[in-house]
């Protein structure tokens, strides 16, 4: 057997191998996918995403603690 041996499932050689395990690649890629949308869509409309244009405008900094850590352009 070309790259068989001890460690594969019977039948299975080195390349059945990394097929099966590209294939468990792709299937993780997609699940975590779906699972990060699904998780940012509740966020986005339970609290959402975004800061308010206020918050934009006037930085972070000054908004969330009242500070300015930056000077001025």
């Amino acid at each position: 057997k070309f790259f068989g041996g001890v460690g594969f499932a019977p039948g299975v050689n080195v390349w059945g191998q990394v097929g099966i395990q590209a294939m468990a690649t792709i299937s993780v890629l997609i699940w975590s996918g779906v699972c990060t949308f699904a998780i940012l869509w509740v966020i986005n409309k339970l609290v959402g995403l975004r800061v308010s244009e206020q918050a934009e405008d006037e930085g972070l900094d000054v908004y969330e603690h009242g500070e300015q850590v930056l000077s001025p352009k």
